[in-house]
C-alpha cells in the first residue's frame, strides 16, 4: 500500500533523477518498479532524499570504501558544519504473524467462545 500518490512519487523521482547518475537513477527506478516486498522503504527513500535535497546538498550512494555505499551523505546548505551518512529503512512487520501468531488465537478463541456462553464482536 502506498503512502503519497503515483503522481507525487513520479514528481520526487523526477526530482531525485539530479542527484545520481543516469545508470544510478535507473536501478533506482527499476527497484522501485519491481520491488513488492520492500516497497515502503523504496518509498521512504524516495521521500527522504527529495525532503533533504530541497535543504542540503545530498550525495546518493557515495562511495565511502571498502564497498560502503550508504543510502545518503548530507550537507546543509544553511550550516556546512552539519552533514550526516544515513541508510534510510523502514520498520517491518514481516515475520510478525509467525512470533505472535494472533489469526490462530482469533480463530481458537472463537470456535471456544460459543460453547461457553460467552458473547464478543471484539475479535470477530
Amino acid at each position: 500500500m502506498a503512502i503519497f500518490s503515483k503522481r507525487t512519487l513520479q514528481r520526487l523521482l523526477n526530482e531525485n533523477s539530479k542527484l545520481m547518475s543516469a545508470v544510478d537513477f535507473q536501478k533506482y527506478v527499476d527497484r522501485f518498479n519491481k520491488d513488492q516486498n520492500g516497497f515502503l522503504s523504496t518509498e521512504w527513500e524516495i521521500a527522504i532524499l527529495n525532503a533533504l535535497s530541497k535543504v542540503g546538498d545530498v550525495k546518493y550512494e557515495q562511495s565511502f570504501g571498502r564497498n560502503k555505499h550508504p543510502d545518503l551523505f548530507f550537507t546543509s546548505t544553511e550550516n556546512p558544519q552539519i552533514s550526516f551518512l544515513a541508510d534510510i529503512t523502514a520498520a517491518s512487520d514481516k515475520g510478525y504473524e509467525n512470533d505472535n501468531p494472533i489469526n490462530d488465537f482469533k480463530k481458537e478463541f472463537m470456535k471456544g467462545k460459543g460453547s461457553k456462553g460467552v458473547r464478543s464482536t471484539l475479535l470477530s
